[in-house]
Order: C-alpha cells, then sequence, then structure tokens
C-alpha cells in the first residue's frame, strides 16, 4: 500500500496548484471520508485544482468516487474532463489505469494533447452493472464537449464498459472529421457486439486513413455483416497493401457465404501464411462436409503456426472434436500455453465452444493438463456461458491451483449473469 501511494503523488505533482494541490494530496490519505472535501474544490476556479481533485478521487477509487467524478465529466475544462472518464472507467476495470490518456496528457497553450494505446481489449465482465448515470455522462461527453480528445476518449470508455444504449451516439462518432473520435468509436462498437451498426460502417472500409480502414474492416468481420462482402473483396481487389489485404481476407473468412467457398478452397495454396489461414476459416465457417478431405491434406502439410491453428478451426468446425495427442483440437488448446499464439488461439475455441459437441469434448481438459491450459479453457466456457459446465465450475472455483479457482469462480460468475 505504501508503494501505491508513492505512485499516486508522484502522479499528483502540483502542476501551479499551489496550497490547494498540497491540501489535495493530504486528503487523499483520508480515503472515502475525504470525498466531500474534495467535491467542494471541483468548484475551484482554477482549472489546475480541479484537475487534482479528480486525480484524488480516481486515486481513492471507492463507489463514493462515482457521483463526484460523473459530476466532474460537465466541467468546462478538457483535461478534467479527460481524468474523470478514466477515473470512472478505472473504478469498473482496475488495469484500465495502466494504459489510461490521461497518463500521457500534456498541456500547452493549444490545450492538451495525449496518446492513446494502439488497441486495447479492456472490458468488463457481463455480470459487471455499471450505473446508468456514468454511461449518461459518458455519451453527454461523447455528443457535447467541445474538445475532440475528450470525445474520443469517452467512446472509448463506453466500449470498455459495455454502453450498449450509447450505440446510437457511437454511430454518430463515425460521422466525425476526426480520425481518434471515428477510431475510437469503431473499436466501442466492436467491443459491443453492435450488430445494428453493421451497416453504418462499411463505407468505412474505403477509408483513406489506413488505421480507420483497418479498424472498420475487423468491425465488419466481427459483426458478422455478410452484406459487406462484395464491398471487402473490392477492397482486396482495388488495395495493394499487403496489411489492408490480410485484414479484408480474414473479416471475408468471417462471414460464412457458401458462395464463396471455391474461393477461400483457392486460397489454402497460397504462398501467404495470412491467406492461407483466412481459407482455412472460411471453409471452417461454411461447415460444407465435403471440405473436410480437403482441409485435412492442408494439415498434413502445413508447417506455419498461424495457418495450422486456422486449419485446425476448420477441421473442428468440420466434426474433428476428438482430443487425442495430435489431434486439431488437441492443437488449439495447446497452443494456449503459448505466449505467442493465445490470443489467436482462445477466440478460435470460443466460436468452436458454441457447438455442444465441441463442448462435450473440452470439459475434460479442464481437469487435467497445463496450468495454462486449464485456465484457457475454463474461460472459454465463461464467455459462451456453457451452463452445463456449471458443476464442473463450482469443483474448480475450489482447486488448489489458485490461478485455475479464480478462473472457474469468474466464468461460473459469467454464466450465472446470462441466465
Amino acid at each position: 500500500m505504501k508503494a501505491l501511494f508513492f505512485i499516486s503523488f508522484a502522479v499528483l505533482a502540483p502542476l501551479g496548484a499551489g496550497q490547494a494541490g498540497k491540501e489535495i494530496r493530504d486528503l487523499v490519505k483520508e480515503g472515502s471520508e475525504a470525498i466531500p472535501k474534495l467535491r467542494e474544490y471541483l468548484k475551484d476556479p482554477s482549472a489546475e485544482v480541479r484537475v487534482e481533485a479528480v486525480k484524488a478521487l480516481s486515486i481513492i477509487g471507492t463507489v463514493h468516487s462515482l457521483a463526484p467524478l460523473t459530476q466532474a465529466l460537465r466541467d468546462p475544462d478538457p483535461e478534467v474532463q479527460v481524468r474523470a472518464i478514466d477515473g470512472l472507467a478505472g473504478f469498473y476495470i482496475p488495469v484500465y489505469s495502466k494504459d489510461a490518456l490521461s497518463s500521457t496528457l500534456k498541456r500547452n497553450d493549444k490545450g492538451i494533447s495525449g496518446r492513446f494505446p494502439d488497441k486495447d481489449s479492456l472490458i468488463i465482465d457481463p455480470f459487471v452493472q455499471v450505473r446508468p448515470e456514468v454511461i449518461q455522462g459518458l455519451r453527454d461527453v461523447l455528443n457535447h464537449s467541445g474538445n475532440n480528445l475528450a470525445r474520443a476518449n469517452a467512446a472509448r470508455a463506453l466500449g470498455a464498459l459495455r454502453g450498449r444504449v450509447a450505440v446510437p451516439d457511437l454511430i454518430e462518432g463515425l460521422r466525425t472529421k476526426d480520425d481518434q473520435i471515428m477510431y475510437q468509436s469503431l473499436i466501442a462498437i466492436q467491443k459491443i457486439g453492435a450488430r445494428e451498426a453493421a451497416p453504418r460502417i462499411t463505407f468505412l472500409t474505403r477509408d483513406l486513413d489506413e488505421r480507420i480502414q483497418l479498424a472498420a474492416i475487423e468491425t465488419v468481420g466481427i459483426l458478422g455483416d455478410t452484406a459487406a462482402l462484395p464491398d471487402l473483396k473490392r477492397v482486396l481487389e482495388s488495395n495493394p497493401k499487403t496489411k489492408v489485404r490480410r485484414a479484408a481476407l480474414t473479416a471475408m473468412a468471417m462471414l460464412p457465404d457458401p458462395g464463396y467457398r471455391e474461393f477461400y478452397a483457392s486460397l489454402l495454396k497460397d504462398k501467404d501464411e495470412y491467406t492461407r489461414a483466412a481459407g482455412a476459416e472460411g471453409l471452417g465457417r461454411i461447415r460444407n462436409p465435403q471440405d473436410r478431405s480437403l482441409l485435412e491434406a492442408a494439415w498434413e502439410g502445413e508447417k506455419k503456426t498461424l495457418t495450422l491453428l486456422s486449419l485446425a478451426f476448420g477441421l473442428v468446425a468440420l466434426g474433428h472434436t476428438e482430443t487425442g495427442e495430435g489431434s486439431p483440437l488437441e492443437y488449439l488448446v495447446r497452443e494456449l500455453d503459448s505466449k505467442a499464439w493465445r490470443g489467436v488461439a482462445q477466440p478460435l475455441l470460443v466460436e468452436l465452444a458454441r457447438q455442444p459437441e465441441v463442448r462435450r469434448s473440452l470439459i475434460p481438459l479442464m481437469e487435467s493438463g497445463d496450468r495454462d491450459e486449464r485456465v484457457g479453457v475454463i474461460e472459454v466456457f465463461g464467455q459462451v456461458g456453457a451452463t452445463e459446465a456449471a458443476s464442473n465450475l463450482e469443483r474448480l472455483a475450489n482447486d488448489s491451483d489458485s490461478d485455475v479457482a479464480d478462473a472457474a469462480a469468474r466464468s461460473l460468475r459469467i454464466i450465472r449473469s446470462l441466465r
């Protein structure tokens, strides 16, 4: 705890707040009991004092901080807004502060500047309930703040907090001229899983800003917008950039249209591993039994891990649900133990585990094997809301391995919240 306060006070170092800044730093030591006094500092005419008060409220970080931080969202100063947004998101997602925009903020004659992380996957668990007034406050910043950095930060937080009611606001964010607002709105829509927004995103798959174009391509794939297939095909045919072409292929492969079956089969012989992977996943999602032998032959001759994972996905989707050594499903589970490939293998397993026969094969793998593999499979059951695994998870919540026990308890909470 002492180390925490040391770090916190370094963040709170005054930038001209003078005596008020010192008083605010001292108040942090009092915890929640200091919140009424800190609320008074939010009315101070000095923006620097109000910034210090928001920092202190965020550090205290109890439920009693939520109301004053929500109040601070209405502050006219953009730095106060940005820091209040990060404080609110950090309450619900404690690790949020590691990559918070506020940690990079700088104030100059032109206002404030800061840098968002390149990409993040931070999002609350489904069982976490966010106060409606927090979501509404973030919506108000996105829609009405006079600062685009604050608006973009509000969009980012709405995605992390699963603010589904804000989807119309995020769609409007796509129509702005600001790249950060557009990008953060795309990622937020993606995290929320707002399929209804998909048709309003397709036009951005041709955006001149490559970062936005890539995010839009990825989003229409994740949202399952099969109507976007012709647009993605045109991007593939007209854009020579490898990164864009790979993104388009990956998104297309997420949209199972039998009319593209021959196209996906042709990709299996491409020299590029990402292209071969897209072909394997595309065939797997179409789930035509006639393609099983085609994928089996490709599996036998493949050397690249990325493509092997996609081929394994395709084979399991087409019925290879056995878990013996060397089987496709066993290969996917084994790669959960790899830092390099866990982020690829687990989403594929989550998608496959929506099939009852795959879940039946995976249940025994929660009980034995490598710790990371067990934890990964347990997390898969939570993400798909597999009620048939509840009794196993109840037992594993008392496992001697604390990582396994924690993962089982979390997955069990998710499953129960979805009933």
